[in-house]
């Protein structure tokens, strides 16, 4: 009788926890995330008795309850947690847990990127020279300076933090085979890998939780830009250490974002502000063209030259010293050098940042016909 009692309430209690995610679902109180997911969640499916719309319906039904089922939320976290706490293995693809809950980006063959599984084929290196030459002839005569600013991936400045079953083939890097090739160009380049190397032993310069490098991190590589610049004619103002206020804080990275356990993981990090020029103007705007989004900076100081930067998000925390070290400065988030907007804005120099896992965005940079 008691062994009945149990297998009755068993079965009781199975039901309910079947059946809680569509409760609470048509009670209207299914929760979401779709920001960590970074993309747009499905809509519900519209109906027509068309027998195309009849066919497609059930899958599209599929997609908006599998997104939007109750406590979906909350089922997530739980599995991405019990995963990285217990098993040490993420919940999610682009995202592989490391030594010491080191978080580290798996998107876009970065891990692929880290064990050179795919260098360049010669013929892609002789487009990138074609292509990097082509830009530096152009801007050469003008009399523009042109410099290629390569920022490591997180993976190549922590490996040690990586688990131990990623490691690295016997082939060069695609930034190994890219520094190789400019260093018989006339292409200027600055290669932030062993000046990060350097510095790590004194601080940290990337996230743990974070795809990118900190504060601290990128004012080592603004540092090392406006070195160079300064080496080629270019005289900036550059924002020194005692420019800068230092505050710490607590950042939830896009990574654990990615995992959903926001609630459950942070980490502290240093806040870098310049304290130049509190006039300082900012203007953002799309430019005609596509070519992506635009920063527009000012200071009120005509002695300083023009900067125009190319960049990805890493080139963000550049920007943010960088803008205060010249009267005009405009940046553009695309890796494709525009030379409208060259001839548009005039400046003094122009930079090139690119991370090492978008190094083969310079592959599609081609020069026109």
């Amino acid at each position: 009788m008691r062994k009945a009692s149990h297998i009755k309430l068993f079965n009781l209690l199975f039901v309910v926890v079947v059946a809680l995610p569509s409760l609470f679902w048509l009670l209207g109180k299914e929760t979401f995330f779709e920001n960590t997911e970074k993309r747009k969640l499905a809509a519900f499916p519209t109906w027509s008795w068309s027998l195309d719309s009849i066919e497609k319906f059930p899958k599209k039904f599929e997609a908006y309850y599998g997104d939007h089922f109750g406590l979906r939320t909350e089922m997530v976290k739980v599995n991405n947690y019990a995963k990285r706490e217990w098993l040490k293995v993420s919940g999610v693809r682009k995202v592989v847990i490391g030594k010491q809950n080191w978080l580290f980006f798996a998107g876009e063959k970065a891990i692929e990127d880290y064990r050179a599984e795919h260098p360049f084929t010669p013929e892609e290196l002789q487009v990138i020279e074609q292509n990097l030459r082509y830009h530096q002839e152009q801007l050469s005569q003008k009399g523009i300076p042109f410099v290629v600013v390569i920022v490591p991936n997180k993976h190549t400045i922590y490996p040690e933090y990586l688990p131990n079953y990623i490691v690295k083939t016997n082939n060069p890097s695609r930034a190994d085979q890219v520094v190789n090739i400019l260093s018989n160009t006339s292409v200027q380049y600055i290669d932030l890998r062993a000046p990060l190397q350097q510095h790590k032993s004194k601080t940290q310069l990337y996230y743990r939780t974070d795809t990118h490098w900190n504060d601290i991190g990128g004012y080592i590589g603004y540092v090392q830009v406006m070195q160079h610049l300064m080496r080629v004619g270019i005289q900036p103002r550059v924002v020194m250490a005692e420019h800068l206020t230092v505050e710490q804080a607590d950042l939830t990275g896009d990574l654990v974002r990615a995992l959903s356990l926001n609630e459950f993981d942070s980490e502290p990090f240093i806040r870098c502000e310049p304290t130049l020029d509190k006039e300082r103007v900012e203007n953002t705007f799309k430019h005609l063209g596509n070519t992506g989004n635009h920063n527009l900076f000012k200071v009120n100081n005509e002695a300083l030259p023009k900067l125009l930067m190319f960049h990805d998000s890493f080139g963000q925390t550049i920007r943010k010293y960088s803008s205060y070290g010249f009267k005009e400065s405009v940046f553009v988030w695309n890796h494709r050098i525009n030379h409208k907007l060259i001839e548009e804005y005039q400046p003094d120099v122009v930079v090139l940042e690119v991370v090492e896992r978008y190094l083969p965005a310079l592959l599609k940079d081609t020069p026109p016909k």
